[in-house]
């Protein structure tokens, strides 16, 4: 059979080594996420072997192809299928309309090459290689749309998940104030019955719409978002205050209970008070900075200015003013939010 090749070995090799290191680190800086009961490093270990299979099947299977077009799926293979299953709970919707039209077309293109068709046994082999280059093709056109769909927002905006309702400051009007009474149809959501249909879009969105009411509750004057994301392991969520943005764990989000989410997002939105307390405290005359007003507000500006870092002295940062607040605030409201709804549920 003709060599059809475009690169010598040497640079067919350089090719797939230089494309999976640039795709690698961007892809677990933007997208990588554990699978469903492994561990982060097991995940990675998988990962690698489904690379190091499709190099080897396709290297071997397209030896007389080396071009870049193969290198590139060496690399986008994988990477596809890592995606599928690590998202196929996530984006369950967005993953099947790019499957099943890839799956149709390959049967269409199997068809269109082989049907009816009586061929040599060298004309049949010729075929058969063509239909190979076809149907990889294919597929990794496929792994591409799948990694572009999961990660264009991560990509162009930073947040792999973001809440379609519109994250609101506090409003001036009482009319278009965010209670829980006029959010009422998703305060139940937090049912553990509802919660548990909820597709992991419409948990983000019901977390966007809690965070809302907590802005109005708090009187904070800015809007926060809330979106999901791939955090490190043993972080439930996290608050960025240059941004005001709260990210919660997609794992956490899809597979804890709801009161648990719930605590997440309380002791979250709370950070984002607390840094208002302390910009309005370094702010004030020194004289009314002394205060009884401002004394948790003092702690907070501290903590603020000199941040501890949990990864170095977990202890220390557990301990701090602004943690211990924030998870005295979430316990409460975990507990109004429930017995707000059952006294709804009571009178209706």
């Amino acid at each position: 059979m003709q060599d059809r090749s475009t690169m010598t070995l040497g640079g067919y090799l350089y090719s797939v080594f230089w494309k999976f290191v640039v795709g690698y680190i961007w892809y677990r800086s933007l997208l990588f996420r554990p699978l469903a009961g492994l561990e982060r490093k097991a995940s990675l270990h998988i990962l690698l072997w489904l690379t190091a299979a499709a190099v080897l099947a396709l290297s071997l299977g397209f030896r007389r192809r080396k071009n870049g077009w193969i290198s590139s799926a060496c690399v986008f293979l994988p990477f596809g299928l890592y995606t599928v299953l690590a998202y196929a709970k996530t984006f369950r919707t967005r993953i099947l309309l790019i499957l099943v039209p890839t799956a149709v077309l390959a049967m269409g293109l199997t068809a269109v090459m082989f049907w009816g068709r009586r061929l040599s046994r060298r004309r049949f082999r010729a075929r058969v290689s063509r239909w190979k280059y076809l149907m990889v093709c294919t597929a990794v056109s496929a792994s591409v749309c799948l990694i572009g769909s999961v990660g264009w927002h991560a990509f162009l905006e930073g947040e792999l998940f973001p809440a379609a309702v519109k994250a609101q400051a506090s409003a001036v009007d009482e009319a278009q104030a965010q209670t829980i009474a006029s959010n009422i149809s998703e305060v139940l959501k937090l049912q553990p019955e509802v919660w548990q249909d909820l597709t992991t879009a419409q948990r983000i969105d019901t977390m966007q719409t809690i965070c809302n009411i907590e802005v109005y509750y708090l009187g904070l004057p800015c809007a926060v978002t809330v979106s999901g994301a791939n955090l490190p392991e043993n972080t439930l969520g996290s608050y960025d205050d240059s941004s005001r943005a709260i990210s919660i764990s997609i794992e956490h989000l899809e597979n804890d209970p709801v009161e648990e989410v719930l605590d997440t997002l309380l002791h979250e939105i709370y950070h984002c008070y607390e840094h208002r307390l302390a910009e309005v405290y370094t702010s004030a005359d020194p004289e009314l900075q002394r205060l009884r007003l401002f004394r948790d507000a003092a702690d907070y500006a501290g903590e603020v200015a000199q941040p501890v870092d949990p990864e170095e002295d977990y202890s220390a940062y557990a301990a701090q003013a602004m943690e211990t607040d924030s998870r005295a605030y979430a316990a409460a409201g975990v507990q109004e939010y429930y017995d707000r709804i059952a006294a709804y549920m009571a009178q209706n």
